[in-house]
């Protein structure tokens, strides 16, 4: 078994080594944080569009409980759609309601982790 003094010189090299290959990209590169121009045609090109869900001359956001909020968040975060579909039959959630189950305890007590057969 080696020594922490072999350990520590192994995995300098293998950092050494992984840099050099660029494996997990450069120093010049390492948490750059994309510009806003980046993060907007980002968003703009995500699969579900948020303005869609605006409604320009009146100023306001369709009403939440509209089925077109309910596909869109199915859409956009799979681990709400995933919590959907392994509920048993009639105790489904609105998206909304799967957001404010955000410790375990709270998820545990449903048994939303258990996968229905």
């Amino acid at each position: 078994m080696p020594n922490d003094e072999a350990l520590q010189a192994r995995l300098k090299q293998a950092v050494e080594n992984s840099r050099k290959k660029g494996y997990h990209g450069n120093d010049d590169n390492m948490n750059k944080i994309p510009t806003l121009e980046e993060q907007s045609k980002e968003i703009l090109d995500e699969k579900v569009k948020v303005f869609e869900f605006y409604i320009e001359d009146k100023k306001e956001w369709i009403e939440a409980e509209s089925p077109k909020w309910k596909a869109a968040v199915m859409e956009k975060f799979s681990w709400i759609k995933q919590m959907h579909t392994n509920c048993a039959p009639g105790e489904e959630l609105d998206p909304r309601d799967y957001a404010l189950l955000n410790d375990d305890d709270k998820i545990n007590i449903r048994d939303f982790n258990k996968i229905k057969s």
